[in-house]
């Protein structure tokens, strides 16, 4: 059955989630796991989507397009020589319930662009992934963009997202009527709940309560090794986005490092008593810059129903606040030199 939409809404260690079907003219579909693009979207949509197809019961319309390369737009335009940043996440750094010039990524190029940094950033966010979805696009498709900087937004869901069985990505690239992509992984858990839809709703995107019942007494437990998995995960991008740099030949000129950063819009999580001291301090191992992006929020004296939607996600003024922030920090670590200049 060919997948035709169904994503994980992300928000305040909320997920909610639905397998959705409807007409062709409202709402196309989004993801092209296996496309030529690196962007894990179909390439050249424009339409109004709906938080509502998401699963949550809000009518909240916002303007989503993608680029050529299937990413979420708008296509971000800088000279030969700017500053490449690629910014992977979930729902709250694609944008969820917010036009495209309003998502969390082209506010910080236009952040960016004010402190006098010319930058292409790309928006390779997609609502429902973890780490482990983001180190398979990065190995299967971003390497190629050979950015100067990878960023990886973090937030509140993620931990919870880890119990599920494989990554979301390859759940949703997997289709049982195309025998050139089999994933016997996936193909198993699909047939345990009945079909596509039933492994949607029962086991890669459900609420935190729902997975705490399933889960039972040993939840706790399972958080812990939930949030293990997250940290190692974390290792194994950063790894693969900071190692193997190749030397430069006779004639090139010689590169900086590609850089790795976190920023992390959750300071608790609400489970099992976990708290994002241990992902900060595996940054600090790890040499992986890293940005405290809540404690920001929390001090901007900003009331909080101006930085969220009702759904939860950022609203328009919480993607600026959270973009102007975190480009000052960025500014202020020296996060913004493009590799090709010393």
């Amino acid at each position: 059955m060919r997948l035709i939409a169904i994503a994980a809404l992300v928000g305040c260690g909320v997920v909610a989630a639905a397998w959705s079907l409807w007409p062709e003219s409202e709402r196309p579909e989004i993801y092209a796991i296996t496309g030529d693009g690196a962007g894990d979207m179909n390439p050249g949509l424009a339409f109004i989507d709906n938080v509502r197809h998401y699963g949550l019961p809000l009518d909240l319309e916002y303007r989503l397009t993608t680029t050529e390369d299937g990413f979420r737009g708008p296509v971000s335009q800088a000279p030969e020589g700017a500053l490449r940043v690629l910014v992977l996440g979930d729902s709250f750094a694609f944008g969820m319930g917010v036009d495209d010039e309003d998502t969390f990524p082209h506010q910080l190029s236009l952040v960016l662009a004010a402190h006098g940094v010319s930058a292409r950033v790309w928006n390779a966010a997609v609502p429902g992934y973890t780490i482990l979805d983001q180190l398979e696009q990065w190995e299967q498709k971003l390497a190629r963009l050979d950015p100067d900087l990878v960023l990886v937004c973090h937030t509140a869901s993620d931990l919870k997202e880890m119990a599920r069985p494989t990554s979301f990505r390859r759940f949703l690239a997997w289709d049982d009527e195309d025998p050139g992509r089999p994933d016997p992984d996936v193909a198993r858990v699909v047939a345990e709940h009945g079909g596509k839809r039933g492994a949607a709703t029962e086991v890669y995107a459900v609420s935190e309560a729902r997975l705490l019942e399933r889960l039972g007494a040993g939840a706790h437990a399972a958080f812990r090794r939930q949030y293990a998995a997250y940290l190692a995960g974390v290792s194994q991008l950063a790894l693969a986005v900071t190692g193997g740099e190749r030397r430069p030949s006779a004639g090139q000129a010689a590169r900086l490092p590609r850089r790795f950063a976190l920023v992390a819009w959750v300071e608790s999580y609400g489970q099992a008593g976990l708290d994002v001291v241990a992902l900060e301090a595996r940054c600090k191992e790890l040499g992986v810059s890293f940005f405290p992006g809540q404690r920001g929020l929390d001090r901007s004296g900003v009331a909080p129903d101006r930085l969220y939607l009702p759904d939860k996600h950022f609203s328009a003024e919480g993607n600026r606040l959270a973009a102007r922030q975190t480009a000052d920090w960025m500014v202020r670590v020296g996060l913004t030199v493009a590799r090709s200049t010393q």
